[in-house]
């Protein structure tokens, strides 16, 4: 999904225009995956029809996170999808985790926790100073490719999306919309308007956060629009 660089590991949110464009080059990875359970019946017909509401994929991938003792927070457009309440849910093809960093024996310990539950590891990004930031997985499981997206938080904006989560690991609303923000693709728009007409959010929390990645023109933009359709 993304990337932020080393350079701005220290920062509140990081303007770096080079993290930026890996972070949306990232995010170009297109996969298929089953989604939750409990939001099936949420979910366009094309999604809910190969998902047997019984699934445990989601689950699957969260307890492997959990198992391996990683705070983590769900991102993306799973994540976006649980703030729409008026709006259908959106296909999303990713799980989407932000999880703390780790260290050589960390990664070791979370790829065992996935491979054990039947998930293969695809590869391991890592900074130029040796730092894993992106772990990807996946799974076939009824037909379809699940995959996973593990995101390790190298910035105190990543690190406070996972602190800031509720009881289930579900980002933030307004972490979600700063995410998207970056990411900058037409869906990730389309999440922050339906995450806007959805939801009460903390409009001056976001707008310095999209400062320090240099995205507060699209949060100006998604006001907006918000504005328009009021």
């Amino acid at each position: 999904m993304h990337r932020i660089s080393a350079r701005c590991r220290m920062s509140t949110g990081c303007g770096n225009a080079e993290a930026s464009r890996r972070f949306r080059e990232t995010m170009t990875l297109v996969r298929c995956v089953p989604v939750p359970a409990t939001l099936v019946s949420l979910m366009p017909k094309r999604d809910a029809d190969p998902v047997d509401p019984g699934s445990t994929i989601y689950e699957e991938a969260a307890e492997a996170v959990k198992s391996a003792g990683l705070a983590y927070a769900l991102i993306g457009g799973l994540a976006a999808n649980l703030y729409r309440k008026t709006h259908p849910a959106r296909l999303t093809r990713d799980i989407d985790f932000a999880v703390e960093t780790v260290d050589d024996d960390g990664l070791d310990g979370l790829v065992a926790a996935f491979t054990k539950r039947g998930w293969g590891l695809v590869r391991v990004l890592r900074d130029d100073d040796g730092t894993a930031f992106l772990a990807q997985f996946d799974k076939d499981a009824a037909g379809l490719r699940a995959h996973v997206d593990c995101m390790f938080a190298g910035t105190r904006f990543e690190r406070e999306a996972i602190a800031g989560a509720d009881a289930d690991h579900v980002a933030r609303a307004e972490h979600i919309v700063v995410y998207k923000l970056i990411a900058g693709r037409p869906h990730d728009y389309d999440d922050i308007d339906a995450i806007l007409a959805d939801n009460e959010v903390d409009e001056a929390e976001i707008r310095g956060l999209a400062e320090a990645w240099e995205v507060a023109d699209r949060w100006s933009e998604a006001l907006l629009r918000a504005e328009r359709r009021s």
